[in-house]
């Protein structure tokens, strides 16, 4: 697993490092200019062993945790849930005795089914569409599960709408209460007041968890000026993924130059030749659709037209472009 080290505030990419073990990840920080007093926030993912390292060499800096990280956990305890919740309205269906009610369940069921989108919008976006929150009402007017599972996923996002860090915790000690706690004597009580079963909300205690263990981290982006992201890093990352794609699998030291020095590389240069056109020989083309490109006379003019086969290269001496440099410069004298 690689490691990278970007720039937040340009965007650039610093460093990059085979393995995310713990020498390389301190020795990459020390490495920079004043590092100790320059830098002052640390944005990343939930992982415990970057936090320590940072923590080792950077007792002063403050770490973020990425909210996008904190989504993504939070989505996937929110589809757990929909599936347990739906295993529980199909059997309730299949025993229900009254036909009337039977296929109004039924039909509340298709709803769900044909509008996933629904616990995936935000309040804002299901705001926009009077169908959309139609919908979203009959669904949890119907099905309290449903309702429930709302209230953990729109009072959580309330607290990254917040402003400051007091009104971002207030809001997540809200959003607790709505966590099925542990203890018989709780859990009873708690699903005396919101009339659905604890066990169906269960994955939201690990999530609970999670937000406790990594509290201090991802409240520190509600402090003044430190709404940082790991956006930057995650986008270039993607762009190293591409890049490695495209080579077909680079050796790490051949990946690592071409994403630290990518902008670096000359651009190309289209060169015209002189000679005399003359029949092609052997012309090897591939668009990545198997038909001829419409623009093959760029193809001539770029690659050139050897007069006889003594003339084609075998092989380049240093490379495509210093040989084709080499020979638009023969010609023209």
């Amino acid at each position: 697993m690689r490691a990278i080290f970007v720039d937040n505030e340009t965007g650039q990419l610093l460093e990059m490092k085979a393995n995310n073990k713990r020498d390389d990840i301190i020795q990459t920080i020390e490495s920079m200019v004043d590092y100790d007093k320059n830098i002052q926030i640390v944005t990343m993912d939930m992982s415990n062993g970057y936090r320590d390292y940072v923590q080792e060499c950077l007792p002063r800096a403050k770490i973020i945790v990425d909210k996008y990280h904190v989504y993504q956990d939070l989505y996937v305890k929110i589809s757990r849930t929909k599936s347990k919740i739906m295993d529980v309205i199909g059997a309730r269906i299949g025993s229900e005795t009254d036909m009337a009610k039977k296929q109004y369940l039924s039909n509340v069921r298709d709803l769900i089914l044909k509008n996933t989108y629904l616990f995936k919008f935000g309040q804002k976006k299901l705001a926009e569409k009077q169908s959309r929150i139609a919908a979203m009402a009959n669904i949890c007017e119907t099905f309290p599960e449903f309702n429930h599972l709302r209230l953990l996923k729109e009072s959580f996002e309330l607290i990254y709408s917040c402003t400051d860090r007091a009104s971002a915790e207030a809001a997540c000690n809200q959003w607790m209460e709505y966590v099925p706690p542990t203890g018989a004597k709780k859990i009873e009580a708690w699903e005396k007041n919101y009339g659905v079963s604890a066990e169906l909300f269960s994955e939201f205690r690990t999530f609970q968890n999670t937000i406790l263990r990594w509290h201090t981290e991802i409240f520190n982006y509600f402090d003044a000026g430190c709404s940082e992201t790991n956006a930057t890093s995650e986008g270039l990352n993607h762009f190293i993924e591409q890049i490695n794609r495209v080579g077909n699998g680079y050796s790490f030291s051949r990946l690592r130059a071409k994403a630290l020095y990518w902008h670096l590389a000359a651009p190309r240069v289209t060169y015209s030749m002189t000679t005399k056109k003359m029949a092609v020989r052997v012309l090897g083309l591939y668009t990545g659709n198997g038909h001829m490109p419409s623009n093959i006379e760029k193809y001539e003019t770029v690659y050139g037209i050897f007069e006889s086969d003594e003339e084609q290269p075998k092989r380049p001496p240093v490379s495509m472009l210093s040989y084709y440099q080499k020979y638009h410069n023969e010609s023209d004298e």
